[in-house]
């Protein structure tokens, strides 16, 4: 059964909604990928190297089943691809993602609690053209213990525009804000 993901086009609805925008990884996460990887154009989104995202060993981005049907089915949607990104203990992903997340002060935190903070994941629809025509956020969680690899309550689609102003941010000041607005 499909599911339509709440589109998010306002950071401070991610921030005060989501469990994205409450945990500093998510935003974290969100800053490097449209800071680092990929392109705003006339057209939309792409990738900012081409294969950055659909290589599989780039970024830890891989292809995304969507078994579960978390997403909506491509079964029509031909030469429309998914692929994942975000865990910082997949073998893959390349350092310069754990750099600018250590670098965004998250080198501090306690290793016991990786398992939580390294539950956020992008996952990104890419055409046949090589644009991302969607870009979705989720919780990944134990499958032993969920029987699904995937919170569903916790899966939103971000809009071009928040993607957009985040890519204009500096991420320490996306995560001053965010520390500010948790700490008052």
């Amino acid at each position: 059964m499909e599911r339509e993901a709440y589109i998010i086009a306002e950071l401070p609805i991610l921030k005060n909604w989501t469990i994205f925008g409450q945990e500093t990884y998510g935003l974290v996460l969100l800053s490097w990928f449209s800071q680092n990887a990929i392109l705003l154009d006339n057209n939309g989104m792409r990738e900012q190297n081409q294969g950055t995202l659909t290589t599989e060993n780039s970024y830890g981005f891989h292809y995304f089943r969507n078994w579960e049907y978390l997403l909506d089915s491509l079964q029509n949607q031909e030469g429309c691809t998914y692929y994942t990104g975000g865990n910082l203990r997949f073998h893959r992903t390349q350092e310069s993602l754990r750099n600018y997340v250590n670098n965004n002060h998250l080198s501090d935190v306690n290793w016991n609690l990786w398992n939580q903070i390294n539950s956020h994941r992008i996952i990104v629809r890419i055409n046949p053209f090589n644009y991302i025509d969607e870009v979705y956020i989720t919780q990944h969680h134990n499958y032993e213990t969920n029987l699904s690899s995937y919170n569903p309550s916790c899966t939103y689609r971000i809009g071009i525009q928040l993607i957009r102003e985040i890519s204009n941010m500096c991420p320490l000041d996306l995560l001053s804000r965010h520390r500010n607005y948790y700490s008052e």
